[in-house]
Formats: C-alpha cells, sequence, structure tokens
C-alpha cells in the first residue's frame, strides 16, 4: 500500500533533510562564535591582570600600553579607559612635579654661583686692602 513512486513525500525529505543540515549549520557556527568570544574574553582579561600588575608596580607607560591593547579587544569596556585617564593623569603630575624640581635646582645653582661671585668679589676687596 506504500507508494515508492510518489514525488510528495520524497520532496519533503529533501526539504526536512535540507531544514535540518541548515539548523546544524547554525549550531556549528554559533558554537564556533561562542568559542571565539571565550577566548576573547579569556584574553582581555589576562592583557587586563597583567596591566593591573604593571599599573600597582608604578610602571604606568607599559600599563598604559596594555590597557590599549584590550580596548583593541573589547572597545566598549570603561575599565581600561578609565585606567588610561588615571595614567595620563599621573604622568602628567609626575612630568610637573620632575619640572619643577628641575627649575628649583636650577634657581639653587644660580644662587650658588651668585653666592660664590659675591664671596670672591668680597675676597678680593678684602685682600687689596
Amino acid at each position: 500500500s506504500l507508494k515508492a513512486e510518489e514525488a510528495y513525500p520524497k520532496t519533503q525529505i529533501q526539504k526536512i533533510d535540507a531544514l535540518l543540515a541548515s539548523q546544524q549549520a547554525e549550531a556549528e557556527k554559533a558554537a564556533q562564535l561562542a568559542a571565539a568570544e571565550k577566548a576573547l574574553s579569556e584574553k582581555y582579561a589576562a592583557i587586563i591582570k597583567l596591566a593591573d600588575s604593571q599599573f600597582s608596580s608604578g610602571d604606568y607607560t607599559t600599563a598604559k600600553t596594555s590597557y590599549t591593547d584590550a580596548l583593541s579587544l573589547k572597545a566598549e569596556e570603561a575599565y581600561p579607559k578609565t585606567q588610561i585617564q588615571k595614567i595620563d593623569a599621573l604622568l602628567a603630575s609626575q612630568q610637573a612635579e620632575a619640572d619643577k624640581a628641575a627649575q628649583l635646582a636650577a634657581a639653587e645653582k644660580a644662587l650658588s654661583e651668585k653666592y660664590a661671585a659675591i664671596i670672591k668679589l668680597a675676597d678680593s676687596q678684602f685682600n687689596s686692602g
């Protein structure tokens, strides 16, 4: 009573096979995307951990590079942006302190030279009579 020559059942089976193959392909693609996202998240976390360590040890320039690398992986993340802003502020503060120290050293040197010149002049006047 089966009708092997009927086209409709064969067509439906082909459609079902195509749908199953499509679903399988989509599932594999979703699994690949999930694996890629997991790998990206793990790499991001490792870079952030390294950057935090560099930041904690005061290696701000290297930490900034690491936070920038993390941002290249996940541009939407706020944490690396915040850390980079902190680093920029710290580096600017350090530069300002270094500039101030250099100015103080230059002023101290100028004062010492002026003092030495005055002492030399006073000595020569004292010795001349």
